[in-house]
């Protein structure tokens, strides 16, 4: 009986220390990989590429798998439709919250540097306007929404 224990043991240890081997002579063994889905595509290909992978909504593309995985666990979450609603609008008003605080830093930077919005690169005014439109387009849906 003894025997047996003794030799249950010596195979458990070698069994962790093979393990342990293994583990150590892996160098990307922890490492989280990228999300590069195109990342050894040809130039000017990756658009296409990233078009194929995404649906077309009313607002532009969204990647597949992510919006269609959030709207999945929204519809299995328990609770009735009244509480994931509110919940919902909860997690969008301090999201928003947070999209002020941000507008107020550059606003104060812009203003304590003395700069004007003709001093913006080209890219940053054409950034602002899509923001803007973007807006525009959330607080129709936000109007029906409440309607």
């Amino acid at each position: 009986m003894e025997n047996k224990l003794r030799e249950l043991v010596r195979n458990l240890v070698k069994e962790i220390e093979s393990e342990k081997e293994l583990e150590e002579a892996s160098t990307t063994g922890g490492i989280v990989g990228y999300n590069t889905p195109a990342a050894f595509t040809k130039p000017g290909s990756e658009k296409k590429k990233n078009k194929q992978m995404a649906k077309s909504s009313g607002e532009g593309h969204t990647i597949v798998g992510e919006g269609v995985n959030r709207w999945n666990a929204l519809k299995q979450n328990e609770g009735t439709p009244n509480q994931k609603i509110g919940v919902g609008i909860r997690n969008m008003r301090s999201q928003l919250q947070e999209i002020e605080q941000f507008i107020e830093w550059y606003s104060k930077l812009k203003t304590e540097n003395g700069l004007s919005s003709n001093d913006y690169w080209k890219r940053t005014q054409k950034h602002l306007n899509v923001i803007r439109e973007r807006l525009n387009k959330i607080s129709a849906k936000i109007t029906n929404l409440s309607a």
